[in-house]
């Protein structure tokens, strides 16, 4: 769900921006960042993260396709990542570093087979970011590394500090940015809130505290965007906002379809991630239908 809003908010954005009319020739999509983007690059890892979401062609299935099939578009992301290294390493994944160097292989890939062709591609695509939700949920939630060193406002500008850093290196090229997602409403999350002994509960809802802190996050975050829209004068750089939609479908759900939007769509529907949601667990549409 959170990919599919995440593809339709960039797609409107660029009819809309005013920016958008100067720039809108996109040779190419290049994804970046988490399970919202990683359509199976997690494949072939030691680790328990995988994302299947088939939106582009996955980076390490590029060997195996043809060059038409990725000089269109092909996704970096690695589900479990992050802009924190440590987001990635505890769980075994590709680093934002990593994509980045994948990233750098293709270009020459692409160079060898084109030559200045390539330039065509390469000049001119619309780079999608999409991080952030592991380095808090995977990261400052779960281990005292980050959260017993950094406040949480601090941690968030550690994170949007790396974003930028990513950005200003390709300051040429167009960047769409995404926020977080209400974190606190992921089925993971509600999950353990109704397991905590203190206040045990079997009613689930979301964890505003943690949605809180998705919101303080993302008011950092859009300014940051816009301040490099403003000071880099080549480029396009666009915030998109996913948490106000989200926000939406979950609290009116028969409005978009749903029945509810507690639980999640495969697996068990409680948590929703890794081998949970495989061939032997059906989604949950399947049996419930209109689930979110």
């Amino acid at each position: 769900m959170e990919n599919r809003v995440l593809f339709a908010a960039i797609f409107f954005l660029l009819l809309l921006h005013p920016h958008a009319a100067a720039s809108h020739n996109v040779s190419a999509f290049f994804a970046f960042g988490d399970s919202t983007l990683d359509p199976g690059n997690n494949n072939g890892l030691h680790t328990i993260v995988r994302a299947d979401h088939d939106l582009l062609p996955p980076y390490n299935a590029a060997d195996s396709l043809d060059l038409s099939d990725i000089a269109t578009g092909i996704s970096f992301a690695s589900a479990g990542s992050g802009l924190d290294d440590l987001t990635a390493e505890q769980s075994q994944v590709m680093t934002m570093a990593q994509e980045l160097s994948n990233f750098a292989a293709y270009t020459e890939r692409l160079t060898a087979a084109l030559g200045k062709k390539a330039q065509d591609i390469i000049g001119g695509p619309l780079f999608v970011i999409g991080a952030g939700s592991n380095d808090w949920m995977m990261n400052y939630y779960m281990s005292p590394i980050r959260s017993g060193t950094y406040s949480k406002v601090e941690y968030s500008r550690l994170l949007i500090g790396k974003l930028r850093s990513v950005v200003e290196e390709r300051g040429g090229w167009k960047f769409a940015i995404s926020g977080l997602p209400p974190l606190g409403c992921l089925p993971l999350q509600i999950t353990l809130k109704a397991l905590v002994p203190i206040n045990p509960t079997l009613q689930r809802s979301c964890v505003v505290a943690k949605n809180n802190d998705a919101a303080a996050y993302n008011s950092l975050l859009q300014p940051s965007v816009d301040a490099l829209r403003a000071s880099l004068v080549r480029g396009w750089f666009v915030y998109v906002d996913i948490y106000t939609p989200l926000m939406d479908m979950i609290q009116n759900p028969k409005r978009y379809g749903f029945e509810s939007t507690t639980l999640g769509c495969c697996g068990t529907g409680t948590v929703e991630v890794g081998p949970l949601c495989n061939a032997l667990t059906p989604m949950i549409q399947e049996v419930l239908p209109k689930f979110g």
